[in-house]
């Protein structure tokens, strides 16, 4: 265990050392003020994210109550709902995004707690795919054209803060001249490990028991309402 710990400490200090500046996926990016316009601005309208995605032609590979919003600026983010009495699937979110900067290596996109109208979620930057990384042989693909850093940065990161779904469906990638980045998206996971003593059996909640909410508890107008 103490070696594990060991290993992890390392890692971190390489992430921390490795900084790349204020860039997203290749482009300069202020994040203070994305973060400060997710906190401020008015949400104007309110999709199913699965319905957003299928009018894309994207797939649609999730099962979280997800939605995407813009803002009367025009910018979008992906917000996620959570339970009131222990919202674990949204402080992971922000809380991934926030390691993600605190290194600097900007993986993550920027992710704010949400909390109005009753409604307790993230709400997370919308990242605009190149293409769909779930197409049959597009991943693959994909990871041939991202840096060897970036693919190591990723994977320490996922190590370090225990995200155990590295699932493409939780990458965006984004074109940005001849390179190609990714962006990491999904990770909730890191709030649902457990510990075990040595050479017990080490399981994942998968599934925390955790109340669903309802497929529409609310609408459009509750968010503009709670906006306003």
């Amino acid at each position: 265990m103490k070696l594990l710990y060991s290993i992890k400490y390392i890692c971190l200090m390489l992430l921390s050392n490795h900084v790349f500046g204020a860039e997203f996926c290749g482009k300069s990016f202020d994040f203070e003020d994305m973060e400060k316009r997710l906190n401020t601005e008015n949400i104007i309208s309110i999709v199913p994210m699965e319905d957003f995605l299928l009018s894309q032609g994207l797939v649609i590979h999730f099962t979280s109550e997800v939605y995407l919003v813009e803002f009367t600026t025009g910018i979008r983010a992906v917000l996620k709902l959570a339970d009131l009495t222990w919202p674990r699937n949204v402080l992971a979110e922000v809380a991934a995004y926030k390691a993600s900067q605190f290194l600097g290596i900007h993986l993550v996109p920027p992710t704010v707690l949400f909390t109005k109208g009753g409604v307790v979620g993230s709400l997370q930057y919308y990242v605009e795919p190149s293409f769909d990384l779930m197409l049959k042989g597009k991943y693959e693909e994909a990871k041939r054209r991202v840096s060897a850093d970036d693919l190591a940065n990723i994977e320490l990161f996922y190590f370090i803060f225990g995200q155990w779904d590295p699932d493409p469906s939780n990458l965006i990638a984004v074109e940005e001249g001849e390179r190609l980045y990714f962006a990491l998206i999904d990770n909730e996971a890191i709030g649902c490990t457990q510990k075990t003593q040595y050479r017990d059996y080490s399981f994942v909640q998968c599934f925390p028991d955790i109340p669903h909410i309802p497929r529409v508890a609310f609408g459009p107008e509750d968010f503009i309402l709670a906006n306003a």
